[in-house]
């Protein structure tokens, strides 16, 4: 009687966009986002660095995958006819998602929005095709950036030590 030898690369699960992102997720909540490495990842998955860039196109699309995740779970209603209490059920919703993912935290409040959130009202597919409801593209992150109105802002030569000319 013949018995086929599997090889120890054969025996470990497939991996995917969305296990690699759940693993990473898995390290932020437990380490911390600073304890997150494309080599710390690798361990967890028992795989190599390389074979993760299959999957991951750089540490930041991770860390934005990461954040969509983690988003995946806070929905917004824009035909709810009570704005005011939908307002607070987001409210809530958001510190509950804050209590899970305490370590998660610092990324959804300075990584740009890759979301419903952030993308009008796109499904949360992160930087990657997750889910079959999304577009074929990926979703690209929208840069936002405050501007004050020109009656705020402070002209730079307003200020009498700010004048330009040699330093005295």
């Amino acid at each position: 009687m013949h018995i086929p030898v599997v090889s120890a690369e054969r025996s470990r699960p497939s991996m995917s966009t969305g296990r690699i992102t759940a693993a990473a997720l898995q390290i932020v909540d437990t380490e911390g986002s600073r304890a997150l490495t494309m080599r710390r990842l690798g361990q967890a998955l028992d795989r190599k660095v390389m074979t993760l860039y299959r999957y991951v196109p750089s540490k930041d699309a991770l860390l934005d995958g990461v954040v969509a995740l983690v988003l995946t779970d806070l929905a917004i209603n824009p035909a709810a006819a009570d704005w005011r209490q939908e307002l607070r059920d987001l409210a809530a919703s958001f510190r509950d998602l804050a209590l899970a993912h305490p370590n998660a935290v610092p990324l959804l409040v300075t990584r740009p929005l890759a979301s419903a959130l952030g993308n009008g009202h796109q499904p949360p597919c992160g930087p990657w095709k997750t889910s079959s409801n999304c577009s074929s593209a990926p979703v690209q992150p929208r840069r936002r950036t405050a501007r004050l109105p020109a009656v705020l802002r402070i002209p730079a030569r307003t200020h009498p030590r700010r004048a330009t000319g040699p330093h005295r």
